[in-house]
């Protein structure tokens, strides 16, 4: 059995793999979660166009702009608790996280950017060092599952605006 110095170890590594994969698709073999070295939400995201990226994929819902936005500002609140703000989810405005439904191409650009910029720094922050508690550990946790099931919306929406519907 592991020890408490090497699971402090092993969890801040294991979280920037594991981040890594659902960013940029498995590489060398890292097929933990996805399969397919093209499944990241990057290279979900560069495939996709700035009218795509707009449409909701149902009446009301929110379009793969939104869900974009919406991870990079979570991941802006994780990173600016990383450098050391002491509790910036109490004061995050979680309704206007999905931000612009509808962009244009250079915005389009710029989310996917911003998207980038924001996660890459996140997936830096938890390999660093620091004291984690009953609320930061699966916070940090969390950080990896909400991902992955914005991942797989992102996803299926995809897949689903692409792949003709079954004829009878």
């Amino acid at each position: 059995m592991r020890g408490m110095s090497e699971l402090r170890t092993l969890l801040p590594e294991a979280l920037h793999q594991l981040l890594g994969i659902l960013t940029h698709g498995p590489q060398d073999g890292e097929f933990f979660i996805l399969d397919d070295p093209n499944a990241g939400l990057i290279p979900t995201l560069q495939a996709i166009d700035a009218e795509h990226a707009s449409r909701p994929p149902f009446p009301g819902g929110h379009t793969l702009a939104g869900h974009v936005q919406h991870l990079t500002f979570t991941f802006g609140v994780f990173n600016r608790w990383a450098q050391g703000e002491e509790n910036p989810f109490a004061t995050a405005d979680w309704a206007s996280s999905w931000g612009s439904q509808a962009v244009d191409p250079a915005q389009w650009q710029s989310v996917v950017q911003d998207f980038e910029r924001e996660a890459a720094a996140w997936r830096q922050a938890v390999r660093e060092p620091r004291d984690l508690d009953d609320v930061t550990l699966p916070g940090a946790i969390t950080s990896v599952a909400h991902l992955a099931y914005h991942l797989g919306a992102i996803r299926q929406i995809v897949a689903r605006d692409v792949t003709p519907p079954p004829t009878s």
